[in-house]
Formats: C-alpha cells, sequence, structure tokens
C-alpha cells in the first residue's frame, strides 16, 4: 500500500482505470470519486474503480493523502485551486492532464506549506468515455511522463513514480515546456488531423471508406469537450505543429503538381523507414 486514502476528482475513463489499478493491486486502503453527476459517480462505484462517491469536493479532498485530478485541463485547475485550502498538511497533488504548462503555472505558487504537487500524463487511453470503459489494465507497459513543479518534494516525486510504475507503466521525467511541445506533435496534431479528415469526406464517402480510414480517424470520437481544452490549452505549441504540417502538406502538393515522381516517393520512402523504425506491428 502506497497511500492510505486517495481521491479521484473526476472518475471517467482515466480516473475510473487508475482507481480500478490502485483497488485491485492493494495500492490504496480506500478509494473516493468526486463528480459533479451522481449517475457518473454511480457508474464509478458499479465499475469498480471507487470505494465511495460525493459530489462535494471539500468532503472528498480533505482527509485524502492523494489527491488526483483528473478532469480536462481546464476544470482540473479550476478544481486544482478550489482544492487547495482543505488539503491536509503531507498530503499530495497529482492529475493526468495532457498538457503541462497551463495546469503547472496557475497550481505551483498556489500550493499551500506542507503539500506537494507532481504533475503526471499517463500515454494511454480511449476514444471511449466513462467509468464503464475503464479497465485496470489500461495502463500496462504504457508511458507516464513525470514533470516536476516548484511544490514537488523529492519523497512525493519518488511516491507517485513508484505508483505509476506498480500499476503498470513505464516512467520518464520531463520538463513543461517540452512536454507540451512533443504532445502537440503526437498527440493533439493528429487528433485535429483526424477530425479534419472526417469533416473533409462526404456522407457517400463514409460509406465507401473501409479500414484504413476507419483505423487513421479512431481518434476524432474522442470526447469533444476534453480535446477543446487540450487545443485551447496547449494553443502555442499546437499552433506551430500545425503550421509545421501544413508546410509539409505544401511540400508534397509542390511536388504532386510538379508531378515529380521521385520526390513524392521520396517523402513517402523516408516517412515510412522513419515509423518502421520505430514500429514492427
Amino acid at each position: 500500500m502506497i497511500f492510505k486514502r486517495v481521491t479521484i476528482v473526476g472518475p471517467g475513463l482515466i480516473g475510473a482505470s487508475m482507481g480500478m489499478a490502485l483497488r485491485a493491486k492493494g495500492l490504496a486502503e480506500k478509494v473516493t470519486g468526486v463528480g459533479r453527476r451522481e449517475s457518473s459517480l454511480n457508474e464509478a462505484i458499479r465499475a469498480g474503480a471507487i470505494d465511495m462517491a460525493t459530489l462535494d469536493l471539500q468532503e472528498g479532498v480533505s482527509n485524502a493523502d492523494l489527491v488526483v485530478l483528473a478532469t480536462g485541463v481546464a476544470t482540473s485547475l479550476r478544481l486544482g485551486l478550489q482544492s487547495l485550502p482543505h488539503l491536509k498538511e503531507g498530503s499530495i497533488l497529482t492529475d493526468v492532464a495532457s498538457t503541462k504548462s497551463f495546469l503547472i503555472n496557475g497550481l505551483e505558487d498556489e500550493i499551500p506549506a506542507g503539500v506537494s504537487y507532481v504533475s503526471a500524463h499517463p500515454m494511454a487511453g480511449s476514444e471511449k468515455k466513462g467509468a464503464s470503459a475503464g479497465s485496470p489494465d489500461l495502463f500496462q507497459n504504457a508511458l507516464c511522463l513525470l514533470t516536476r513543479t516548484k511544490a514537488t518534494q523529492p519523497d512525493a516525486f519518488q511516491k507517485i513514480e513508484h505508483l505509476w510504475q506498480k500499476i503498470g507503466c513505464r516512467t520518464r521525467e520531463i520538463d513543461a515546456a517540452k512536454h507540451d511541445i512533443l504532445l502537440a506533435q503526437i498527440s493533439h496534431l493528429p487528433h485535429i488531423v483526424a477530425s479534419c479528415l472526417v469533416n473533409l469526406v462526404s456522407e457517400d464517402g463514409m460509406k465507401l471508406a473501409a479500414g484504413g480510414f476507419k483505423d487513421t480517424t479512431r481518434i476524432a470520437s474522442g470526447d469533444p469537450e476534453i480535446w477543446r481544452d487540450i487545443c485551447l490549452t496547449n494553443k502555442e505549441c499546437l499552433t506551430k505543429a500545425i503550421r509545421s504540417y501544413v508546410s509539409h502538406l505544401e511540400d508534397f502538393e509542390a511536388k504532386l503538381l510538379n508531378q515529380d515522381a521521385g520526390g513524392l516517393e521520396a517523402l513517402l520512402a523516408g516517412a515510412k523507414r522513419k515509423r518502421d523504425a520505430f514500429y514492427t506491428g
């Protein structure tokens, strides 16, 4: 057991999966869920993600040894700030947010003395949502990125790292700025591209689409509210990634218009080599 009492604020897909894993592996004595809808909290209880639930944020966090912010990024900042006055001395605050600078910059200077804040981002998920879509095995062999803040104590960092490793993750420490740049490229931009592809295709075209299109656009089925917040809270990095992507498309278009068969093949072959070097399946 790493923590006696854990409170998950927002036991949706990621929060619920975390709760399931904590309970399944005996890493917490009691897991409490805090949410805004009783129906969602009941779903989390039925799914085995939490032991008890409350709609009252203060009640949920006041006695917790670990508080996990597992809502959308903007909501995590708002609820994190609301939680701070009620966190007990010696407790740890963490999150699972997909953007870091926005959240850390908003929280770290407000953390009360005696409380530690370690930011985390498990690189696992699904286009599905809700506690019923959760799984205690969601994090197996996934990478969890850990970011220190001004309010991170060494022992707290080690506890959070140990927790994610026990849940099944590999861990890597990364600073907030680098995190947001890389995630814009490998996660946030791909989601926007998938969404734009779906919006591009007509209804008739959707009826003809086969496995390749389905696989390429799977992530477009993700929760729009969550992805709206991810985009807005990582605006600068995502904008740069979009501009770079447009540049690559324009280069491809130019070669296409010039009937540059060799140039087109070189671009495609370069992408294939790069991807095949990392992925074998």
